[in-house]
Protein backbone atom coordinates (compact mmCIF):
# COMPACT_ATOMS: atom_id res chain seq x y z
CA UNK A 1 0.00 0.00 0.00
CA UNK A 2 2.81 2.42 0.85
CA UNK A 3 4.46 1.58 -2.48
CA UNK A 4 1.45 2.92 -4.36
CA UNK A 5 1.54 6.14 -2.31
CA UNK A 6 5.26 6.57 -3.00
CA UNK A 7 4.74 6.10 -6.75
CA UNK A 8 1.85 8.56 -6.71
CA UNK A 9 4.01 11.11 -4.89
CA UNK A 10 6.86 10.74 -7.42
CA UNK A 11 4.46 11.06 -10.35
CA UNK A 12 2.94 14.18 -8.78
CA UNK A 13 6.36 15.76 -8.34
CA UNK A 14 7.36 14.91 -11.90
CA UNK A 15 4.06 16.26 -13.22
CA UNK A 16 4.66 19.52 -11.36
CA UNK A 17 8.14 20.00 -12.81
CA UNK A 18 6.80 19.04 -16.24
CA UNK A 19 4.19 21.79 -15.97
CA UNK A 20 6.87 24.27 -14.89
CA UNK A 21 9.04 23.35 -17.88
CA UNK A 22 5.99 23.57 -20.14
CA UNK A 23 5.17 27.05 -18.82
CA UNK A 24 8.78 28.18 -19.27
CA UNK A 25 8.85 26.92 -22.86
CA UNK A 26 5.49 28.57 -23.55
CA UNK A 27 6.72 31.89 -22.14
CA UNK A 28 9.93 31.72 -24.18
CA UNK A 29 7.99 30.91 -27.34
CA UNK A 30 5.61 33.83 -26.64
CA UNK A 31 8.53 36.20 -26.08
CA UNK A 32 10.26 35.07 -29.27
CA UNK A 33 7.04 35.60 -31.22
CA UNK A 34 6.75 39.13 -29.84
CA UNK A 35 10.36 39.89 -30.80
CA UNK A 36 9.84 38.56 -34.33
CA UNK A 37 6.63 40.58 -34.72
Amino acid sequence: MQNILAVGFIVKKRHKSFLLVNAAVGNTHHTLKNIVL
